[in-house]
């Protein structure tokens, strides 16, 4: 009632507005807020900056391959932290970096590029990776909490199962390891070693009974 009122009233205005108007006087236009515009060279320069930004950042995007596929890591974390000082991060960079540092043994820095290859983009890949540097450790947890998230993200690579099975086999989990070689066994059967160990871990748990 009261939304009704106050339309009555508006309505009671303007009509009190038109009778009271002299007549012959044209009504008053309304008031229009004037839209704000931005100065062309303004909206020129911006968009050349983005322009200039996108071709440096396919630049030195290509500069960053052609330095992974030489397995050079100096120019490859200069020119990654380059691309991320300029917004343009590469989790795929990232994580081609951590595999190299990986396998030449740089742990510490690798698990580096892996996490932040996981801040960029969660992957399975960077999952398995930094779960490779736990159990190279020892820290066998660490390592099977990494494979959880690895599997959870690509549930059908027979691989994961496996070495998650490996690592829960290491912790004494073997209810655990079995569901996971069971799976690994269900989606690549030709891969004997699947099997075999599935076998083996059976073969402990029934001596366990």
């Amino acid at each position: 009632s009261s939304a009704r009122g106050k339309d009555h009233l508006g309505s009671d205005g303007r009509v009190a507005r038109v009778l009271l108007r002299p007549r012959g006087e044209p009504e008053p236009e309304p008031i229009v807020a004037e839209r704000r515009r931005w100065p062309a060279w303004l909206v020129w320069g911006a968009g050349a900056a983005c322009t200039v930004l996108l071709f440096y950042g396919k630049v030195e995007s290509g500069f960053t391959e052609r330095a992974l596929a030489a397995g050079d890591v100096t120019r490859s974390s200069a020119s990654l932290g380059r691309l991320s000082r300029v917004g343009m991060a590469s989790d795929a960079g990232h994580l081609a970096l951590a595999d190299l540092l990986a396998a030449s043994g740089n742990d510490a820095r690798a698990e580096h590029e892996y996490t932040r290859s996981l801040e960029l983009r969660p992957s399975a890949l960077a999952w398995r990776g930094l779960a490779g540097i736990h159990a190279r450790r020892g820290a066998w947890r660490e390592a099977a909490d990494a494979y959880e998230q690895a599997v959870a993200l690509a549930p059908e690579q027979d691989v994961l199962h496996y070495e998650s099975a490996q690592v829960l086999i290491e912790l004494g989990e073997l209810e655990a390891a079995r569901a996971a070689l069971q799976r690994a066994a269900e989606l690549r059967p030709d891969r004997g070693i699947n099997r075999r160990t599935l076998e083996r871990v059976e073969a402990s748990l029934a001596r366990q009974r």
